[in-house]
C-alpha cells in the first residue's frame, strides 16, 4: 500500500482479560483520518494479564503499527478512562508495571509529529473490542487486512464489551433477492465471512431469509431437511456459532408454515418456532397457518425465544415466553418502511416490559410488494439500543451480559407481579 508523505491516522485500541488476571488480548484498528479506510486491524493474544496491562499493550501495539504504516500524526481512541488520564498526565501511575508501559508509550508517541489520546464511549470502540475478544476466543493473534474490512466508520459493529458472562449476538440486515435462495445464500455467506464471528456467537437472519416475504407458499416451501436448513446448519458448523433464520415449510391444506429454526455449532437443529400471528392485513393468513405455542431454546445457558415480525404487536406472546424462562427474544422480520415508527417503538417496549434483551433483524430495500427500511436493533433490558442499524445492508452486533440481566431482574422484580389468567409470575426471580 502506498501512503502519503504526511499520513494522519486514527488508532482505536482496546484490551481485556477474562479473570483479571486471566487470558488476555488487545484489539487494534487503524483508519485513515480523512477517508476512514481501515489500514490495519488485529487482535493480539497476550497470555495471562490484567485488564489494565491489556489496555496498555493495545496502545503500544497500535503505536508500533502506526509507525510501520508511516503515520506522521495519530489520534488514539480508547474507552479506558484510566489509561487516557494516565497518558495525559491527569492521573499518577502508581503501579510499577503500568508505569513502565506508560513510559514506553510516551517514547513511541515522541516519534510522531503530532498526537492526541482521547477517551471515547465503548460503543465507539466496538471493532477494537471485537478483535480483542476474537483473539481471546482463539487463544492466538488474529489479524485482518483492509480488503475484507469495513469500508468506513459507519460499518463498524456497535458492540459494548462485556464481562465474563457476556456473549455476542449478530444481526445480518440485507436486501433479500426475491424468491432466489442461491443469491441469498451467497449474500449471507459473504456477510458472515467479513464479520469475524466469534466462536459460540448467535447469528440471526431475517424472516424468510432466502426468499423474502412471499405469499407463494407452494412454490417456496421446502420439505424435510430443506436447502435452507442445510445452509443454516453448514454455516453454524463453519463459524462454530448458533444460527437462527426464517424458513418456510409445507403445512396443512396447501398452506405454508412461516418458521424460525435454530441450529447449534455442531449443525444440530435445536428449535423450531411457527409464527403464531399471521399478518391478516397483508392476507398472510390465507397462505400460511399460524402456530400455537412459544418456543424457548438454550443458547449456552441463555434462554432464547424466537418470534416473527407481526408477533411483535402481541405482548402476551412475549409474556408467555418469559414465563417459560426466556432471557432474550430474537425478532425475525420483513417490516415495511411505512410502519417504521411502530417497529422502533415496539422493540424497546418488549425489552422493558420483560426485562429482557431483544435482538431484532429486519430486511432492507425494495421487495415485490414493500419497501423495508432496516433499522435492525439490539436492545438491553432497560430499553436502550446497544446496536442500531440504518437503512442499508450491514451487520450489527453486541455483547449480552446474561448474568447481569438476571441480577437486574432480581433487583427490580417486576416479573414476579405478572398476573395472567391461570398464570402467575415466574418463581426464582
Amino acid at each position: 500500500m502506498i501512503l502519503e508523505n504526511s499520513l494522519k491516522v486514527i488508532i482505536n485500541v482496546d484490551g481485556g482479560s477474562r479473570g483479571n488476571p486471566g487470558p488476555a488480548a488487545c484489539g487494534i484498528v487503524i483508519r485513515h483520518a480523512a477517508s476512514h479506510e481501515i489500514l490495519y486491524r488485529a487482535g493480539l493474544f497476550l497470555g495471562r494479564a490484567t485488564n489494565n496491562v491489556a489496555e496498555y499493550q493495545g496502545l503500544l501495539g497500535g503505536l508500533r503499527q502506526g509507525a510501520k504504516l508511516g503515520a506522521t500524526e495519530v489520534m488514539v481512541n480508547s474507552d479506558s478512562e484510566l489509561l487516557v488520564r494516565q497518558m495525559n498526565g491527569e492521573y499518577r501511575v502508581k503501579n510499577a508495571t503500568l508505569a513502565k508501559l506508560c513510559l514506553e508509550a510516551h517514547d513511541l508517541l515522541s516519534k510522531f509529529h503530532k498526537y492526541k489520546i482521547v477517551h471515547v464511549p465503548r460503543e465507539q470502540n466496538a471493532l477494537a473490542d471485537t478483535m480483542a475478544n476474537k483473539a481471546m476466543d482463539l487463544g492466538r493473534d488474529f489479524e485482518r487486512s483492509s480488503p475484507d474490512a469495513p469500508a468506513s466508520a459507519d460499518d463498524l459493529p456497535d458492540r459494548p464489551p462485556g464481562g465474563a458472562g457476556a456473549r455476542e449476538v449478530l444481526c445480518l440486515q440485507y436486501e433479500i433477492a426475491w424468491e432466489d435462495p442461491p443469491a441469498n445464500y451467497a449474500k449471507v455467506s459473504g456477510m458472515l465471512a467479513g464479520a469475524a464471528v466469534a466462536a459460540g456467537s448467535l447469528v440471526v437472519l431475517p424472516e424468510m431469509f432466502s426468499t423474502g416475504f412471499s405469499m407463494n407458499a407452494p412454490a417456496i416451501a421446502q420439505g424435510g431437511a430443506g436447502k435452507d436448513e442445510e445452509f443454516l446448519a453448514s454455516a453454524a458448523r463453519k463459524h462454530n456459532a448458533w444460527m437462527v433464520g426464517g424458513v418456510v415449510k409445507a403445512g396443512d391444506g396447501g398452506k405454508g408454515l412461516n418458521q424460525a429454526v435454530a441450529f447449534d455449532p455442531s449443525g444440530r437443529e435445536v428449535a423450531r418456532y411457527t409464527k403464531i400471528h399471521p399478518f391478516t392485513f397483508g392476507r398472510e393468513h390465507e397462505h400460511y397457518q399460524g402456530g400455537d405455542t412459544p418456543v424457548v431454546f438454550d443458547w449456552a445457558g441463555a434462554a432464547v425465544a424466537p418470534v416473527i415480525c407481526y408477533d411483535l404487536r402481541f405482548p402476551e406472546l412475549f409474556r408467555l415466553a418469559v414465563l417459560e424462562g426466556a432471557d432474550m427474544f430474537v425478532v425475525l422480520a420483513n417490516w415495511p418502511a411505512a410502519r417504521e415508527h411502530h417497529w422502533t417503538s415496539l422493540l424497546p417496549a418488549r425489552a422493558i416490559e420483560n426485562l429482557a434483551y431483544v435482538a431484532a433483524v429486519n430486511t432492507c430495500g425494495q421487495n415485490l410488494h414493500n419497501l423495508c427500511s432496516g433499522k435492525s436493533a439490539i436492545i438491553d433490558p432497560g430499553g436502550r439500543n446497544i446496536a442500531q442499524a440504518g437503512n442499508s445492508e450491514c451487520v450489527i452486533r453486541a455483547n449480552l451480559d446474561i448474568p447481569q440481566m438476571r441480577k437486574y431482574r432480581r433487583a427490580f422484580p417486576a416479573l414476579k407481579d405478572i398476573r395472567l389468567i391461570g398464570k402467575d409470575g415466574p418463581s426464582g426471580l
